[in-house]
């Protein structure tokens, strides 16, 4: 593992070779309110699996970027949504079923993508576009 520069941490060192919690920076996709959150993020003994999970997550999302985005899924009713899920987690069982890790790591990541979606929708006030559709 790489070791960071400035502090020589070897937790979470980023392709420019510095530490988030060292140079004060974040992680591309996840904008923290203050550096101490970040620390405490960092020091988790789950954090590096938790990253890796979520750097699956996004790649699944950028292969299908051409779909909408998250417009395109605040687009979809919950039921839609929760029914495309059910699909990814037959597909996620079939990879179980198959032994391959990656197939496995891929699926999981379209399952829990589809629960983000929804989790989402249900964060959005009622009433606001996208918002959780009625069944």
């Amino acid at each position: 593992m790489r070791e960071c520069p400035k502090c020589s941490s070897s937790n979470a060192v980023y392709d420019d070779g510095y530490c988030a919690v060292c140079c004060q920076q974040t992680l591309p996709h996840i904008k923290f309110v203050a550096c101490e959150k970040a620390t405490q993020l960092l020091k988790s003994p789950t954090f590096p699996y938790v990253l890796a999970f979520a750097e699956a997550m996004e790649a699944k999302l950028a292969k299908n970027r051409h779909k909408g985005d998250r417009a395109g899924w605040l687009k979809l009713t919950t039921d839609e949504l929760w029914n495309l899920m059910r699909n990814e987690i037959v597909e996620l069982r079939q990879a179980i079923e198959n032994g391959n890790a990656e197939d496995i790591k891929k699926e999981a990541a379209d399952v829990a993508n589809f629960v983000m979606m929804i989790a989402d929708k249900a964060s959005m006030p009622l009433g606001e576009a996208g918002s959780p559709n009625p069944r």
